[in-house]
Order: structure tokens, then C-alpha cells, then sequence
């Protein structure tokens, strides 16, 4: 396929070549002399060696994205999993002490990806701008939200579900946010 644009783009710029000197009236001579075609193999080599630079370039920039992104899946399912325990035991009416450990494993995990995403986002050039600070807020919030109160003595209110579904949703955007944002820079 990138042949196939390499050669669109040559046949293109020939065109616009004829096109300008027929424009400005210039007149083309059609000898072919050894330093034309010296000239014109020097130009495809140099045109050549710049393909492979961008090309290689833009894909080491792709392989850095990628792994940022999978971290984000990797924190978008440890939320998920720490949340359908906290359903599991909103919906029991308590928190069994099984599960309040798998809940703060799931969540110390989250911590660690959400670490681990920020410092090889300090470590790309092209996405060093981009902060997570406000997603580290939130993700404190839902800590917060799960861990909070007396747990795991008492089981979840009412009120400690309709906490952990508006920060669980706020977290959510903002991971998903974050792989636009990676995708875009």
C-alpha cells in the first residue's frame, strides 16, 4: 500500500511539474546526458532515505502510544473488576473479608498501572504534555468511594453506590479522554 502512495505521489509530482513549466513556458530539453541521470539517481536516493527515516519515525511514536494505551485498558480493567465486587457486596449487603481484600488488591493495582502510565508518559517526547493529574485526583476519590467509611465492617449504602457511580464514571471518561489524547498527539 505505501508503494502504491510513494508512486501516486511521484506521478503527481511530475505532473505539477509539467504543468508549471508549460506555465512559465518553459522549454524542456530532451537530451539525456550521464549527469542527468546521476542527478536523477541521487535525488531517488535522497528521496529514498527520507521515506525510511519518516517511516520509521512515525512508527517508533506508534509503538510508544500503543503501549500508553494498553496501560489504560490495563487501569480501565481493574476498575471494572474492582467495581463488580463492589456491586457483588453492595448487592449482598456485605462486605465478606474476601472481598474486602480483593477489593484493595484490584485498587492498589490501579495505582500502580495509573504510576506506571504517568512516568512513560513523562518518558515520551511528543506526549510529555499531556497530565494526568486530575485523573489521579479521581482516582483518589473512588478509593475513597469503595474504601471509605467503615469498611468492610458495615455493607454499602445507598448513598456509598450513588458516590462510587458518579466518581466510577468521572474516572471512566477520564481514561478514555486520555486515549484520545494520546491518539491525537
Amino acid at each position: 500500500m505505501t508503494w502504491l502512495v510513494g508512486l501516486l505521489s511521484f506521478l503527481a509530482g511530475v505532473a505539477i511539474c509539467l504543468v508549471i513549466s508549460h506555465w512559465h513556458q518553459i522549454t524542456l530539453s530532451y537530451t539525456l546526458g550521464i549527469s542527468d541521470v546521476f542527478n536523477w539517481l541521487v535525488v531517488l536516493a535522497l528521496a529514498k532515505l527520507l521515506l525510511l527515516y519518516w517511516q520509521r519515525r512515525h512508527s517508533d511514536v506508534r509503538v510508544e502510544k500503543d503501549l500508553l494505551i494498553q496501560q489504560i485498558k490495563d487501569a480501565m480493567a481493574e476498575l471494572t473488576s474492582a467495581r463488580s465486587i463492589f456491586i457483588r457486596c453492595y448487592d449482598a449487603q456485605e462486605v465478606l473479608a474476601n472481598d474486602a481484600r480483593v477489593i484493595k488488591w484490584k485498587l492498589r493495582n490501579l495505582f500502580n498501572t495509573i504510576h506506571f502510565l504517568e512516568s512513560g508518559l513523562l518518558r515520551c517526547d511528543r506526549i510529555k504534555q499531556i497530565s494526568i493529574a486530575d485523573l489521579k485526583e479521581t482516582l483518589f476519590s473512588y478509593k475513597d468511594a469503595v474504601t471509605g467509611g467503615n469498611f468492610p465492617a458495615e455493607p454499602y449504602s445507598a448513598s456509598d453506590w450513588r458516590e462510587e457511580e458518579s466518581v466510577y464514571r468521572v474516572l471512566h471518561e477520564g481514561l478514555q479522554d486520555l486515549i484520545f489524547k494520546i491518539n491525537r498527539a
